[in-house]
């Protein structure tokens, strides 16, 4: 059965087990580029992290870019 999470307030349906790097990716492409922030449920996400970070039905994702000035 498929699983519904938010991702930047949009909803998403997801297979089970999905990792955070995998949404980051669909959403900024690959390899994802410097500069983007992952927050789950309000808590931030690091980088190295995402890979091992597993979705959960219900959790809200908000990825961000800093601004690159220009």
């Amino acid at each position: 059965s498929l699983m519904n999470i938010f991702v930047n307030g949009q909803s998403q349906t997801l297979t089970p087990s999905t990792n955070v790097l995998t949404v980051v990716q669909q959403l900024c492409g690959n390899p994802v580029p410097t500069g983007v922030a992952v927050a789950l449920n309000s808590a931030v996400v690091p980088r190295g992290q995402w890979e091992h970070t597993i979705l959960e039905d219900e959790d809200s994702l908000e990825v961000l870019w800093a601004s690159s000035g220009g």
